[in-house]
C-alpha cells in the first residue's frame, strides 16, 4: 500500500514538474505527459481477514447484549431487595395477623412467591419492549425469552425470601443485598461480558445464575437458537430455582411459626 502510494505521488510530482517547467500547457497535459513517462501504478487490492475466533457474533446489535445483561442485573438486583419488604411485614406483625385468618402457611409463602415474580415479569416486559422499541434491540425467540425470564425470577424470588428470612432489621438486608447483587451481577458477566473473561474466571462465573441466563441470551440472540438450543441453561436455572425456593420456603415457615 505504502508503495502503491509512493508511485501514485511521483506521478503528480511529474505533472506539477512539467507544467512549471512550462512543457505542458495545463496540469492534465502534464498528467498525460509524466503517465506516458513513468511507469504505470499497478493496481491495489485490498483482502481483510480474521485472526482466530471472533469473540461476538456478527448478527448482535449495538445494544443487544448491553440490554440482556442488564436485564438479569436488575432482575435479580429487584428481587433481592425485596427482602426488605419481607422483614418489614414480619417486624410490623402483618405476617402474625395473616396467620390469625384462615390463611395457611403455605398460602403465605405462595403469594410471597407469585407475587416477586410478578414483580420480576412486569419489569421484565417494560425493559424488553422499551429496549426493542427505542434501541431496536433484538431479543431472539420470544418463548426462549419467556422461559428465561421466568425461571431467572424464580431464581430471584427464591433469593429474595430466603434473604429476607436471615436478617432482622431493614438495615442490614439492604447492605447484604445490595453487595450479593452487584457482586454476583459482575461476576456473572452482567458488568463485562463473559467474552472477555479467561477460560478460568469463565468457568468461575458460572457458579452464578446470571452466568447461565447469560449464555441462554447469547444462544437466543447472537446465535439465533429456539428454547431446544438453550434446554441446557433453562435446566440449570430451574436447578437454582428449585433449590433456592427450596430453602426460602423451609426457613419462611420457620419464621412464620416461630
Amino acid at each position: 500500500m505504502q508503495g502503491a502510494v509512493s508511485k501514485q505521488a511521483a506521478l503528480l510530482g511529474a505533472a506539477r514538474f512539467a507544467v512549471a517547467e512550462r512543457s505542458a500547457a495545463s496540469f492534465d497535459a502534464g498528467l498525460a505527459e509524466a503517465t506516458r513517462t513513468l511507469p504505470a501504478v499497478p493496481p491495489v487490492s485490498v483482502t481483510e481477514t480474521t485472526a482466530g475466533t471472533a469473540l461476538f457474533s456478527k448478527t448482535l446489535g449495538q445494544f443487544d447484549e448491553g440490554a440482556w445483561t442488564e436485564l438479569l442485573l436488575f432482575l435479580f438486583l429487584t428481587a433481592l431487595t425485596g427482602a426488605v419488604a419481607l422483614i418489614e411485614t414480619r417486624r410490623l406483625g402483618m405476617s402474625r395477623r395473616m396467620l390469625a385468618t384462615p390463611t395457611s402457611p403455605g398460602t403465605v409463602i405462595v403469594g410471597e412467591t407469585l407475587g416477586r415474580v410478578l414483580i420480576g415479569v412486569i419489569q421484565a416486559v417494560v425493559i424488553i419492549f422499551g429496549s426493542a422499541l427505542l434501541f431496536g434491540v433484538n431479543w431472539g425467540q420470544p418463548i426462549g425469552v419467556a422461559a428465561v425470564v421466568i425461571l431467572f425470577t424464580l431464581v430471584g424470588a427464591g433469593a429474595g425470601i430466603f434473604l429476607g428470612t436471615l436478617f432482622r432489621n431493614e438495615q442490614q438486608a439492604v447492605g447484604i443485598t445490595l453487595l450479593l447483587g452487584l457482586g454476583l451481577g459482575a461476576l456473572g458477566g452482567c458488568m463485562v461480558p463473559l467474552e472477555v473473561f479467561s477460560p478460568t474466571m469463565r468457568r468461575v462465573a458460572h457458579i452464578t445464575p446470571q452466568a447461565w441466563g447469560n449464555d441462554a441470551f447469547a444462544r437466543l440472540v447472537g446465535h439465533g437458537a429456539a428454547i431446544t438450543g438453550i434446554l441446557p441453561q433453562l435446566g440449570i436455572l430451574a436447578a437454582y430455582a428449585a433449590v433456592l425456593l427450596a430453602l426460602a420456603t423451609w426457613r419462611l415457615r420457620r419464621v412464620l411459626l416461630a
